[in-house]
């Protein structure tokens, strides 16, 4: 009896310092909605209609992409993405606009297909910028998502707790978010392969900073199979309206 006395009074004792809970015993909806409300809340991010953003990725092979995107939900998009290798400077662009769409790649402009289009104002636009956390949201509705908690782990030095979704007959991936704040810290995606180990894809997010009240990482490093792919910067993400010109027709 007395030992029960104790581990009662020892759980109400941890319990009323509002001591975080073993990684382990997190349920998935707990960590959904620590990690949504960790960058920047649900409603602010539903609410995040019209917005640019600035980046740039560097391969391994030495070529470097800038990339500018101007995004205005539900169904308009800019994306500009200009690499520079050897010298030589290539650009593509991107632009939708309600039920049309162009490609333009250096001089040469197209129309963009209708279907691909479609694809990208469900699938891509809505998780652009900061609301790509909100993917999470949407997997949760999809009833052929399975969702499990994997315990801690620590992601460079910090420990974190691992979220796994895998799609019935279809893809795998666990994210990992910081145990103290919410934050995304890494993902893993991996990819069954018919001969041999599967393909494992794995991307590191640092040093987060606010852009207009938003924690996003200012860097992602990107490997797959264990060697480095890509280094991916931010450089910078507004709130904003886009102008009707920016998705004219190039």
């Amino acid at each position: 009896m007395k030992t029960n006395i104790l581990s009662v009074g020892i759980t109400v004792l941890v319990g009323a310092m509002g001591l975080v809970a073993p990684a382990a015993e997190l349920r998935p909806e707990q960590i959904i909605d620590k990690a949504i409300r960790a960058h920047g809340g649900e409603e602010r991010l539903a609410g995040l209609q019209g917005f640019i953003f600035k980046e740039r990725t560097i391969y391994s092979n030495a070529a470097t992409w800038e990339f500018e995107a101007a995004v205005q939900l539900p169904d308009r998009y800019r994306s500009e993405r200009k690499m520079i290798s050897g010298g030589k400077l290539t650009t593509a662009l991107t632009v939708i606009n309600g039920d049309q769409g162009w490609s333009k790649f250096n001089d040469h402009v197209t129309p963009y297909p209708s279907a691909i289009q479609e694809s990208m104002k469900k699938y891509t636009l809505p998780y652009q910028g900061p609301r790509s956390i909100l993917r999470l949201r949407a997997r949760q509705k999809n009833p052929a998502c399975q969702f499990t908690t994997i315990g801690e782990e620590t992601v460079e030095g910090r420990p974190a707790v691992g979220l796994r979704m895998k799609l019935v007959g279809g893809p795998e991936e666990t994210w990992f978010f910081a145990l103290d704040s919410g934050l995304l810290l890494k993902t893993e995606s991996r990819t069954k392969r018919f001969e041999g180990e599967d393909q494992v894809y794995v991307t590191l997010y640092e040093d987060y900073q606010n852009y207009d009240g938003f924690p996003m990482a200012r860097k992602m490093l990107a490997n797959m199979d264990g060697k480095h792919v890509t280094t991916t910067e931010y450089i910078d993400f507004k709130a904003v309206t886009p102008s009707d010109s920016t998705f004219a027709k190039p």
